[in-house]
Order: structure tokens, then C-alpha cells, then sequence
């Protein structure tokens, strides 16, 4: 069925990417959004109206002078060309000011992935720093604890090896 979709619909349909802009920089967020490779479409959200369609196209929905524009992804949400596409449109809108913002299951995604990676490379070493010391006191030595230390920091490394390469 996932297959069927795929020839079909783009990969991202099912979970769009939301960018949310100042109204005024609409304009701009779409034109950039289109041009971004890895994106199939960009629409502002709109008003809700009841009645009968009109061939007019709605006005985007203004929410405290800020404007909702979904992007949909060419690729699936989860695979690693729609983080590339967040990370992409991140850049390219972080260019029209701060205050323009890339969201949705994607963009969260991303940020869950970078900040695994800051608590890797910064909490683990604090952490294994603090029981070393601890190891020191306790064992009245400092060899000792350096090769325990060691040790579990060596077995760690080899198995986030085995567990990345078997992906």
C-alpha cells in the first residue's frame, strides 16, 4: 500500500512540514520554500469558510500577525532525505530573520537527533569524569579507576558500533 502512495503522492504528504513566518515575509517563505530541493509544494493556511467553493483562492490565516505555510516533502518523513530537507530550509529561511521557524514530525525529529548527539559528546564524558573521581576516593588508588573507566568507555564505543553498523 506504502508503495502504491509512493507512485503517486509525495513521500511527505501524510506528515507536512510547517513553517510559521511573519505575515509579512509570506511572500518571500513561500518563494524560498518552493525553491528548496526535496520540497514537492508549499500553502499558506487559510480561512475556513462555510458555503459553496469559490474559484477565489482564500486569504492565508493571520494568528497574532504570524502565518502557517505546510511543506510537503518529497520524501518520506522519516528518511534521512526529509531531515536533509529540514535542515536545508532551516538554512535558506534563517536567512529571512529569526523569527521564521521550521516545524512539524520531521523538524522534530532532527532536533531529538542533535540533541542525542550534544548529550553524547557533552553529558556522557561529565558523567564518566564524576565517577572516575568517585572511583578514586572510593579505591584509594588512581590506576585502578582509570582502567575500569577505561574499560566501560571501550565496551560503550563498541557496542554503538555494532548497534549503527547493523542498521
Amino acid at each position: 500500500g506504502q508503495e502504491a502512495l509512493a507512485r503517486h503522492f509525495p513521500g511527505g504528504s501524510g506528515s507536512p512540514a510547517v513553517v510559521v513566518a511573519p505575515e509579512d515575509d509570506l511572500d518571500e517563505v513561500v518563494k524560498v520554500v518552493e525553491e528548496t530541493d526535496g520540497v514537492a509544494s508549499a500553502m499558506p493556511m487559510t480561512e475556513r469558510t462555510s458555503g459553496p467553493p469559490t474559484r477565489e483562492e482564500p486569504p492565508p490565516m493571520v494568528v497574532d500577525g504570524r502565518v502557517v505555510v505546510e511543506v510537503t516533502l518529497e520524501d518520506a518523513a522519516d528518511s534521512h532525505a526529509a531531515e536533509e530537507t529540514v535542515r536545508t530550509l532551516r538554512d535558506e529561511l534563517h536567512g529571512l530573520g529569526d523569527d521564521v521557524l521550521v516545524g512539524g514530525s520531521t523538524a522534530q525529529q532532527v532536533d531529538g537527533n542533535d540533541v542525542a548527539e550534544r548529550d553524547r559528546t557533552v553529558i556522557i564524558p561529565v558523567v564518566l569524569a564524576v565517577i572516575l573521581l568517585v572511583l578514586i576516593v572510593l579505591l584509594r588508588s588512581v590506576l585502578a579507576p582509570v582502567l575500569l573507566v577505561a574499560t566501560t568507555r571501550r565496551s560503550a564505543r563498541v557496542a554503538l558500533a555494532r548497534r549503527s553498523s547493523s542498521r
